[in-house]
């Protein structure tokens, strides 16, 4: 018979993620095996991974390797023009 319950946390996790996204999501640049860092097809992780960074508000840029993916998540500056964490925020002049 079905239970009720008088409040329930809907945010919290209710089991334990396969992958180590809190660690994934350090702003770190990081490089997956296809097989041995995750199982599913290289196209279903990158929608893993774009699910992610939308879950916390942030971007990821992915580019695809030959056995594998290399991701980097990072947090979007209040300049919306800002090109992405490969150029110093600091020498960024606001010309993508």
């Amino acid at each position: 018979m079905a239970e009720r319950l008088d409040e329930y946390d809907f945010g919290a996790s209710t089991r334990d993620s396969k992958y180590p996204w809190d660690e994934w999501a350090d702003g770190s640049i990081w490089k997956v095996k296809t097989g041995k860092d995750f199982t599913c097809k290289p196209t279903g992780f990158r929608k893993a991974l774009q699910a992610q960074a939308a879950k916390r508000e942030m971007q990821v840029q992915v580019r695809n390797e030959k056995d594998g993916l290399v991701f980097q998540f990072w947090t979007k500056p209040q300049d919306q023009s800002y090109p992405g964490p490969g150029l110093d925020i600091e020498e960024y002049d606001g010309n993508p």
